[in-house]
C-alpha cells in the first residue's frame, strides 16, 4: 500500500492535486521487469494477516466486537453468544474469512429469539463444523497422515520412509496394508 500525489478533474473545469493508495492484493508475475519495479515501490509495508481459522480465539473476540456493533446498529435486543453458539465459532473453518463471519452475525442478530444468539441462529450445518475426536483416535488420524506425508516425500519408497520415522519396515509394511483395506469397496 502507498500513497501517492497525483493531478486530477473535478467537475468538467476545475483541477486540483490529491492523494491516492493502492493496495496490492495478488501474488504479482515477478519475472516481468515493470511488475518486478513496480512491486518494490509499492511494497513498503507487507502484512500477512492469517485466515481466521488459524487465528484462536481471536475469532471469538472479532465475532463480539462484530455483534455489539451490529446489535447497535440494528437496534436489537441481542447482548451476547450462548456457550454453544461461541463453541460452534471455534470449531467452524471460515472460508469466507471476515465477510463470512460479519454476515453470519448480522442474519444471526436478525433471527436471534432471545437476548443470546444460539448455534440455531448461527445457522451451521453439521458437517461445517471440525470434528472432535477422542484423543485416541486423533492420534492415530495424525499418525497415518504423517505416514502417508513422508511415504510421499520419499518417493512411496518404504525401506527409506521406515528408517527415517525410525520403525520397522514392517510397520511400513502393514501400514500400507490397511490403507488398501481401508480404500477398498468392501470396507
Amino acid at each position: 500500500s502507498t500513497s501517492q500525489p497525483f493531478p486530477f478533474q473535478q467537475g468538467p473545469h476545475r483541477g486540483g492535486q490529491g492523494r491516492a493508495r493502492y493496495v496490492i492484493q495478488r501474488q504479482p508475475d515477478l519475472s516481468r521487469p515493470r511488475v518486478l519495479d513496480l512491486y518494490y515501490r509499492l511494497n513498503v509495508v507487507n502484512l500477512h494477516l492469517p485466515p481466521l481459522r488459524e487465528r484462536g480465539d481471536d475469532v471469538v473476540l472479532i465475532a463480539q466486537y462484530l455483534l455489539g456493533r451490529y446489535a447497535r446498529e440494528f437496534s436489537s435486543k441481542v447482548k451476547g453468544f450462548s456457550v454453544e453458539a461461541i463453541r460452534e465459532v471455534r470449531r467452524y473453518d471460515w472460508p469466507g474469512n471476515i465477510r463470512e463471519l460479519e454476515n453470519r452475525i448480522k442474519k444471526a442478530i436478525v433471527f436471534a429469539e432471545g437476548a443470546m444468539v444460539t448455534p440455531d441462529a448461527l445457522d451451521f450445518a453439521p458437517s461445517q463444523l471440525r470434528r472432535i475426536l477422542p484423543l485416541v483416535d486423533a492420534r492415530e488420524e495424525w499418525q497415518r497422515e504423517y505416514i502417508n506425508e513422508v511415504l510421499r516425500l520419499n518417493g512411496m519408497n518404504r525401506t527409506k520412509t521406515a528408517r527415517d520415522l525410525d520403525v520397522d519396515p514392517r510397520t511400513i509394511f502393514r501400514h500400507l496394508e490397511k490403507e488398501r483395506d481401508d480404500d477398498s469397496p468392501d470396507a
